[in-house]
């Protein structure tokens, strides 16, 4: 099987959310506070060989 990276490898970034950047983290995870009817974008950084997918 493959190696996995630990969830707090990662680091997420919430632009408009508090807090607006933190490690990842197994479940429950992060629960981060938005502003109602203002824009945010998430966004994820991780080790090497990985790649990002939101749904």
């Amino acid at each position: 099987s493959a190696d996995m990276a630990p969830a707090g490898d990662f680091t997420m970034h919430v632009s408009g959310g508090s807090p607006s950047s933190f490690s990842g983290a197994e479940s429950p995870g992060t629960s981060v506070t938005l502003t109602p009817n203002t824009a945010y974008s998430v966004t994820e950084t991780g080790p090497t060989g990985y790649s990002s997918s939101f749904s």
